[in-house]
């Protein structure tokens, strides 16, 4: 419902598709993030050229308005991840033609402007949640991944829950 488009319901049902990660991969981008170090709790961008990465954070991980964070290794948050406001997430123009990944095992919310993004054509910035929302107890009925209000993200996966996309977000690729 409410497509920019008429459905064309003619074409059948399509075969299925395997998810693009598999469980090994996502458990090697954890031991990647987690070999770089641990931060205890949250972390908080609210300036312009922060770098982090890889790195393993146990609390909740939040860029707002004005705060740029530069991804420089794969990051996994054990909480959620928050951009807003105007934050940016970005990888380093040294990855080239190389991605990166942000896992969370919480939800992940990208509102108000922000954006998610590698500033390479060819390199793409992955951002995966492991969260069942908005199935699972707790969810109170959020989605894994948010993407709304004109914010902008590379790929979003959550692959055990949903995603929503609304208010003009913009993605390249959503699971």
């Amino acid at each position: 419902t409410n497509n920019n488009k008429a459905c064309n319901t003619g074409m059948g049902t399509p075969s299925p598709q395997g998810l693009p990660f598999s469980e090994s991969n996502i458990q090697d981008w954890k031991d990647d993030a987690a070999a770089g170090g641990t931060i205890t709790g949250n972390y908080n961008v609210n300036w312009a050229g922060a770098t982090l990465g890889p790195k393993k954070i146990t609390g909740n991980l939040t860029v707002n308005g004005g705060g740029t964070l530069t991804v420089s290794g794969t990051l996994w948050v054990q909480g959620t991840v928050t951009i807003n406001g105007g934050g940016k997430m970005r990888l380093p123009a040294n990855y080239a033609l190389n991605s990166g990944t942000i896992i969370s095992d919480g939800t992940i919310n990208i509102s108000g402007g922000g954006s998610l993004g590698s500033g390479t054509p060819g390199s793409f910035l992955f951002v995966v949640s492991t969260s069942e929302c908005p199935n699972a107890v707790g969810c109170a009925g959020a989605n894994a991944i948010t993407v709304t209000g004109g914010a902008g993200a590379i790929a979003v996966n959550a692959q055990e829950g949903g995603v929503s996309i609304s208010g003009g977000a913009e993605l390249k690729a959503a699971v």
